[in-house]
């Protein structure tokens, strides 16, 4: 009964499993919400509201995103007000993650067209994904511009990929480095002219969208947009923050020193890879001859994303939605199968590792503000029920939690340290086949859900459902 049994029954999986997650998605993600930095988006939408939405960058006092995301959430949050759905904050927190989920299922249609179900299942089931819609942040929207721009790659269509990669890399701009790959995939299947295309789409979208911002307050953008994250402590899924875990988060000079070396490292591993794929074009000729079209193209995303996991000081865990979407599709047959799952459900292991801070009523470091915050403060923001549910927590077994939350930083470190094993470990098994590439295996099993799937991810969704579930 585990095993796909026919086509229909895979095309009845495709269907069913994105549905019933996106209700899931809907029906818990109300409890939660990360008001750390939804507090921070209220505040431009009052500004935008009241000045316009030049202002906001000038006037509001983060604003640490490119324009896409400003202009999404205000545009987002203003049909909600006008709706009258703001008055009560769970059709308020329910409204806003419509828009997620809706990006989430786009994404899935996107995934299911491109690959068969025994891979396209890793995909589907992503725990990035939900932690996105859980906390309330923009990846699920980049995660759909950047599988829709593969595709466009894909098909030859330089208009539509510039545009969509442009979009997707004026919500973070990171994704933005995806140009380097996809112009030189275009230019070896293509030719010289839809790669040119493609380049030049994706710089004047960029321009357009992001030109009205810069020449209103050029200083105010810099600051907020860029400035900030290059003054910001290491933090989250990065070997970078390592140093700062050993002290137990206190803060000394050289760590914001460590911190300034991610930006020349992230560059030179991009200027890197930039040159090999130029310089040696019979890499990217026999991959696509060998392994396929579309499997140069999501395998070569793999390689920037998880050098920029690698090397990021800001391993947000919302980011591993973007970053391990161009990963899944060598699961199984190329790459092993727990290291896929480890990846996907490591936003989740981040996030319960901080569980005791909440539970023990304990304050809990937060680097980009480089200061402590009392953790039931943080979550009562955002549910008065996650509150009651950590109180539960704490009376099953008290002793446990305080023990848990004195170590609390070495059991991040331990997180951390595998997750860059086994980042480094991917990377390292996508540069082998690259160099050296393989037939694509679509369908390396016959599972209907993987068990070591199953395993990774099962564990997340039931937290989530203990959270959602009303108090007995």
């Amino acid at each position: 009964m585990f095993r796909v049994r026919n086509e229909r029954h895979e095309r009845y999986l495709a269907v069913a499993v994105p549905l019933l997650a996106a209700v899931f998605l809907l029906t818990t993600s109300p409890v939660m919400m990360n008001w750390y930095d939804v507090h921070y988006f209220e505040e431009w939408y009052r500004v935008a509201m009241s000045k316009g939405l030049l202002h906001v960058y000038p006037e509001c006092e983060k604003v640490h995103y490119p324009p896409m995301a400003v202009v999404f959430y205000i545009t987002t949050r203003d049909l909600i007000h006008n709706l009258g759905l703001d008055s009560n904050p769970w059709t308020f927190q329910f409204s806003l993650k419509i828009f997620l989920v809706a990006f989430y299922l786009l994404t899935c249609l996107v995934i299911i067209r491109e690959f068969e179900w025994p891979i396209a299942q890793w995909g589907v089931i992503s725990v990035p994904m939900g932690m996105v819609v859980w906390g309330y942040q923009f990846d699920t929207i980049i995660a759909f511009f950047l599988a829709l721009t593969a595709v466009c790659v894909r098909r030859g269509r330089p208009i539509a990929a510039g545009v969509s990669l442009a979009l997707a890399s004026s919500f973070k701009y990171v994704p933005g480095i995806l140009v380097i790959p996809f112009t030189l995939i275009l230019k070896e299947k293509y030719g010289s002219r839809p790669a040119k295309i493609f380049f030049l789409t994706s710089a004047i979208t960029v321009a357009l969208l992001w030109s009205p911002f810069i020449l209103y307050d050029p200083e105010a953008f810099w600051k907020q947009a860029f400035l900030f994250h290059m003054l910001r402590l290491p933090q989250d899924l990065t070997p970078l923050n390592i140093p700062l875990l050993l002290t137990r988060w206190h803060v000394y000079p050289y760590h914001f020193i460590i911190g300034k070396l991610s930006g020349p490292l992230i560059i030179l591993g991009f200027v890197t890879l930039a040159l090999w794929l130029w310089k040696r074009r019979e890499i990217l000729q026999e991959s696509i001859r060998t392994s396929g079209l579309k499997h140069t193209i999501w395998g070569s995303a793999a390689l920037f994303m998880l050098w920029f996991a690698l090397t990021t000081k800001v391993g947000n865990p919302y980011y591993i939605a973007w970053i391990y979407l161009w990963v899944f599709p060598f699961a199984v047959w190329l790459l092993p199968s727990w290291c896929v799952g480890f990846l996907n459900t490591a936003p989740f292991l981040l996030a319960l590792s901080r569980l005791p801070a909440a539970v023990c009523n304990a304050p809990v470091f937060v680097p980009e503000d480089v200061r402590w915050y009392p953790a039931l403060q943080l979550l009562g923001f955002s549910t008065p029920l996650a509150v009651e549910k950590a109180h539960q927590l704490y009376l099953a077994a008290p002793n446990f939690m305080r023990l848990w939350y004195y170590h609390m930083h070495q059991t991040e470190l331990v997180l951390v340290v595998v997750y860059t094993i086994v980042v480094t470990k991917t990377l390292l098994d996508l540069l082998k086949w690259i160099r050296d590439p393989k037939p694509a295996d679509e369908r390396p099993h016959d599972w209907a859900i993987h068990p070591m799937l199953l395993a990774f991810t099962l564990p997340a969704y039931i937290f989530a459902l203990y959270i959602a579930l009303p108090i007995g």
